[in-house]
């Protein structure tokens, strides 16, 4: 017999995997490349792009902001990790130099 999750836990857990998502798909979206051996900085970074997604309350705007796929001017002003973001892709430029 397998293990029930109560349907609070299920219902976090959905969310937290939703979110997750959404972060990888922006993420992406963004050419924001994980480092094979991110530093302690990026590390930091990428740590607090973690929690702020998984906590956000802006899902939808970000979803719709994805489906558009206008990225040219970075991400979006409503977005919580916008300067944590720009901080990775600077960083990746600064490393292609």
């Amino acid at each position: 017999r397998g293990l029930v999750r109560p349907p609070l836990y299920k219902d976090w857990l959905d969310r937290f995997e939703a979110r997750l998502s959404l972060r990888r798909r922006a993420m992406k979206a963004l050419g924001v490349a994980l480092p094979a051996r991110p530093d302690k900085d990026t590390q930091e970074i990428l740590r607090q792009t973690l929690i702020t997604c998984t906590t956000c309350d802006r899902a939808r705007p970000c979803v719709a902001w994805l489906e558009l796929g206008d990225t040219f001017a970075g991400p979006p002003g409503f977005c919580p990790n916008r300067d944590r973001y720009l901080k990775l892709l600077a960083a990746r430029r600064r490393k292609r130099k």
